[in-house]
């Protein structure tokens, strides 16, 4: 019986002493967890723990707090930026963000869940910097922001300011056909003068910019950013397209632009704008490509509509005109040309595609009168897949020549050529990716012509141009346009092998080989001919003497010598013989030759805007008036109207 007492006895000690620990374990325990917690996290700001949201595995639906995420956020944010020296001379660092994370994920990829993100090492290549960074706190190291001046947009403008010119000059009002356009007015005063941008695309002072710039000035003026003015020379002018190509000649070479290729523009893409805004030389914007191929009204030129033009979001303004876009490599990716004045935000510029067509033929006008050639060229497009390369209709073609003078050797691998090639600093080489590449192509060769002789055939893929990389008619012409008749002009040249339908047989037999001959000096130019074939009258220069009695503002204008009446004599306010021309399509002939070369960069379809002028004297008394042609048409022979 004593026996049964004691074991009752111990059994309530262990029952006891077991129901102790559980109250211990199940109350006292998460209690004191629970105050230990708050206390740690009290007086923290950031968002409250019953702030959660699910992972993007619906399947798991895990919890994270709003505050963990977005710590681990930070964190992973921080590991991924890096510092980039990009100039050598100056330690410039480079802000540069790798790429953007999805919605809920880090910089890899991976999902930001309990436990935190993979963590990933700094890309530094300075240790000692590296240690010192770990023992930054973390609000430290969420935004690592370079020092002011080292940033990727202030590193791009310092780098392409020197390139962007500001374009100015006395202004005049087309729509006004003003006498003060051309006379010097009677009340001198302090001239309008046109505000607008433009940018450099070869040493020599090849220089880009909008039409209407030009237009609406007197002479127009280029100004440096280091403050010296230059007179330009128009080269070329489309009206319809709104750009020009003027000339300078400055006392060293110039920094030039380079260009994308013609279809490296995306929707998303970011982008800067260097210009003048309202006289602002040198403001920076920045925005994004909002859309392509948009069509706009332009305000500054009546009747003209411009379409496949890019729209952005950057800040555009009168002056921005002319100036170029550039991508975050620095590369041209389009020019400004206008905004939409009922909305904020809403800015158009000229695509580099639509420049790679038309900057070709403009460059073309500046050297046929000094060589010619007898071969085209064409804007072609390369992709390799699985049947070999395939080519993309051409969008231009534009002509160029010389005299032979020998062939050289083969080579074996055109690819290794253009890789260990030396590399213009002009050329669009940057831009060309290896799916999908641009190639400057021969479209045509005259017979008997130097270019024939040397031994250059339709289908040639010109490779190199003097050891320069080139991959569109662009960046040929950039690289010969300062070449003179006499000069050596060597081309490396890729041709496919004919009549061969097996891929890998054609691809060996493909073969690169180098050409080489003399330019040869351009035909005469047949001024008396083109002039009146295209206006039916004779022109003179005009003398100094004539230029002070008529109180130009500008040196420029040729005398009428004859007119063919059946064709003048109709008008409402006919030219007459002493009359000056003073301007043909909104350009200002020099002299005779310079009217000729005018007239033959404007197609034969295309009507005729002529101003002349005219000064009366009356009882001692000049009057001044001018007389406006528009959209005059002539037929070579007028016999056949």
């Amino acid at each position: 019986m004593s026996n049964y007492y004691i074991l009752k006895f111990y059994r309530n000690k262990v029952i006891s002493f077991f129901l102790k620990i559980s109250f211990f374990v199940f109350v006292f325990l998460p209690l004191g967890i629970l105050f230990f917690s708050v206390f740690c996290h009290a007086g923290e700001s950031g968002p409250k723990k019953d702030e959660f949201f699910l992972s993007e595995n619906i399947s798991e639906r895990k919890e994270v707090s709003e505050y963990e995420r977005f710590s681990e956020a930070k964190k992973s944010f921080a590991k991924d930026m890096s510092f980039r020296s990009e100039e050598t001379s100056g330690s410039v660092n480079v802000f540069e963000v790798r790429e953007v994370p999805e919605a809920g994920k880090g910089l890899n990829g991976e999902k930001i869940l309990e436990g935190g993100a993979e963590k990933r090492e700094i890309s530094s290549g300075d240790v000692e910097a590296r240690e010192a960074e770990e023992k930054l706190p973390e609000e430290l190291l969420m935004w690592r922001v370079p020092a002011s001046g080292k940033s990727l947009l202030a590193t791009l403008f310092r780098r392409h300011a020197d390139k962007v010119v500001y374009m100015t000059g006395e202004s005049v009002q087309l729509e006004k056909k003003a006498i003060s356009d051309f006379f010097i007015p009677e009340k001198s005063g302090e001239s309008e003068m046109t505000v607008g941008s433009g940018f450099i695309i070869h040493p020599a002072g090849y220089i880009l910019t909008n039409a209407h710039s030009v237009m609406r000035s007197v002479t127009p003026i280029v100004e440096l950013r280091n403050g010296s003015q230059y007179e330009a020379e128009i080269i070329s002018l489309i009206r319809n397209q709104d750009v020009a190509l003027v000339k300078i000649k400055p006392k060293e070479p110039l920094p030039a632009v380079r260009f994308a290729g013609p279809e490296e523009v995306a929707v998303g893409d970011a982008l800067i704008i260097i210009g003048a805004p309202h006289a602002l030389k040198y403001t920076l914007t920045y925005g994004i490509i909002c859309a392509k191929g948009r069509t706009s009204h332009l305000q500054d030129i009546s009747g003209v509509t411009l379409r496949d033009l890019l729209q952005t979001d950057a800040a555009i303004n009168p002056g921005t005109s002319g100036g170029p876009w550039l991508d975050l490599r620095g590369n041209v990716i389009g020019m400004t040309v206008s905004k939409r004045s009922d909305a904020d935000n809403v800015g158009f510029g000229i695509s580099v595609k639509t420049l790679h067509r038309l900057l070709p033929m403009m460059l073309h006008s500046a050297v046929k009168y000094r060589f010619h050639s007898g071969f085209t060229l064409e804007l072609q497009q390369e992709e390799m897949d699985k049947s070999g390369m395939k080519k993309v209709v051409p969008s231009v073609t534009v002509m160029i020549s010389g005299e032979p003078q020998k062939n050289e050797m083969e080579h074996s691998s055109v690819e290794n050529l253009v890789k260990n090639g030396s590399v213009n600093v002009i050329s669009s080489e940057n831009a060309v990716t290896d799916e999908s590449r641009t190639c400057c192509c021969v479209a045509s060769v005259e017979e008997d012509s130097a270019a024939a002789k040397a031994g250059l055939r339709k289908g040639d893929i010109i490779q190199k141009v003097d050891g320069h990389v080139v991959h569109t008619p662009l960046d040929f012409y950039l690289n010969i346009l300062e070449k003179e008749p006499g000069d050596q002009i060597q081309l490396l040249i890729r041709r496919k092998a004919e009549n061969s339908s097996d891929v890998s047989q054609a691809q060996e037999q493909e073969k690169t080989f180098t050409l080489e001959f003399l330019l040869a000096k351009a035909a005469e130019l047949a001024v008396e001919d083109i002039i009146h074939q295209r206006l039916q009258m004779n022109v003179a220069p005009l003398p100094e003497e004539q230029k002070k009695d008529f109180n130009l503002r500008t040196s420029t204008g040729v005398v009428v010598t004859g007119l063919n009446a059946a064709i003048y004599g109709k008008l409402e306010s006919p030219p007459h013989v002493g009359d000056i021309l003073a301007s043909v399509n909104y350009q200002r002939p020099k002299d005779p030759e310079h009217l000729a070369r005018i007239l033959e960069s404007i197609s034969p379809q295309t009507p005729l805007n002529l101003v002349f002028l005219n000064v009366e004297v009356e009882n001692g008394k000049k009057t001044y008036s001018r007389i406006d042609v528009r959209n005059l048409k002539v037929l070579s022979d007028p016999e056949k109207k």
